[in-house]
């Protein structure tokens, strides 16, 4: 009695090529909407779109990837990119809902030379933000 063992099969190169197109696509969303964070106002406008793009495309590239075993690290790499990504989106969000105080901090942080300067930049930031949560200023 001979048993049969069968090898797990290797993904065919067209799913290959499929998974590095979508990686691909994945990659250019994130370094377009990374550089839109650059450009206050409507570069952050288009950046949130862009950054739920990038999601969802690393989502379907993580499926895709782990449908054809591929090493964890480059599951992992997907991962961290949607972290990534939600982190800067929420970035992205707070600087179009409280513009003005966005700016004030960006401001701050150009002219400052020490560490401690940026951290009171940091903190002036947090004040602002709350005292516009609270209904200040």
């Amino acid at each position: 009695m001979s048993e049969n063992h069968e090898q797990p099969s290797a993904p065919s190169l067209e799913a290959l090529e499929n998974i590095r197109i979508w990686s691909r696509c994945t990659f250019l969303s994130l370094v377009l909407a990374f550089g839109m964070t650059n450009f206050p106002g409507w570069g952050n406008a288009l950046a949130l779109p862009l950054f739920a793009l990038t999601i969802g495309l690393a989502i379907t590239t993580m499926v895709k990837m782990l449908k054809a075993k591929f090493p964890f690290f480059s599951v992992l790499l997907m991962v961290m990119i949607v972290v990534w990504s939600l982190f800067l989106s929420l970035s992205s969000g707070v600087q179009l809902l409280f513009p003005e105080t966005a700016g004030n901090y960006a401001t701050c942080l150009e002219q400052a030379l020490t560490i401690a300067r940026s951290d009171q930049c940091t903190e002036q930031m947090s004040e602002g933000i709350f005292s516009q949560i609270m209904g200040g200023n």
